[in-house]
């Protein structure tokens, strides 16, 4: 996961910054806790497969964030199959090495597989997300930004990167902070045993 003087060196303006400082420290101080809460982990060397269901789910408020045209977008457009909603960003570290198996991922899944949502946030807008796409040889992903954080603060405590299965209602039932290992077989698994859809 990246650090929070990591993030802070990435983003500029004083009230930024101490918004991002706060965010942060408040993040460090739940994952130092003793284990997160409805079952949540922070573990990189997890199987995207071994996601454990919350004892309570997420209810996400209506978030708008943008495609690959610029475009407002919400989560309602998928309402009714279930999500996997994968928040990263450009300068983070542990993101940049994780992106690649997702986007094998999605690739092997398919147009008819899972869906993956992969929201860059904090990334200045789509072109920046292209031009990274562009550099690192990803080719399956869709182009989504959230360019104030907006699912980040959602979403507390904001580590990242943070993957998320939403239910058909939209509701957040599993949650993961940091790396993990992406395959579309465990991906399949993972949603169906969490959602109750048939994969």
């Amino acid at each position: 996961m990246i650090e929070r003087r990591q993030f802070l060196s990435r983003v500029t303006g004083t009230a930024c910054a101490a918004t991002l400082s706060a965010a942060l420290l408040r993040c460090n101080r739940a994952l130092a806790a003793d284990g997160l809460p409805g079952g949540e982990e922070a573990d990189d060397e997890r199987s995207i497969g071994g996601m454990v269901k919350r004892a309570e789910p997420i209810v996400l408020p209506p978030v708008v964030f943008q495609d690959a045209d610029g475009r407002d977008v919400t989560l309602e457009k998928w309402r009714g199959a279930p999500v996997v909603l994968h928040l990263w960003a450009t300068w983070c570290g542990p993101c940049r090495l994780e992106l690649p198996q997702v986007d094998r991922t999605v690739g092997e899944l398919g147009a008819s597989g899972v869906r993956i949502l992969p929201v860059a946030t904090h990334c200045g807008g789509t072109d920046k997300v292209k031009a990274f796409y562009a550099a690192h040889g990803v080719a399956h992903l869709p182009v989504y930004t959230d360019p104030k954080g907006a699912f980040v603060n959602a979403t507390p405590p904001g580590a990242l990167p943070e993957t998320l299965i939403l239910d058909a209602q939209g509701r957040g039932v599993a949650r993961h902070f940091g790396n993990m290992q992406w395959s579309a077989a465990e991906v399949r698994k993972v949603v169906q045993a969490l959602t109750g859809a048939a994969i």
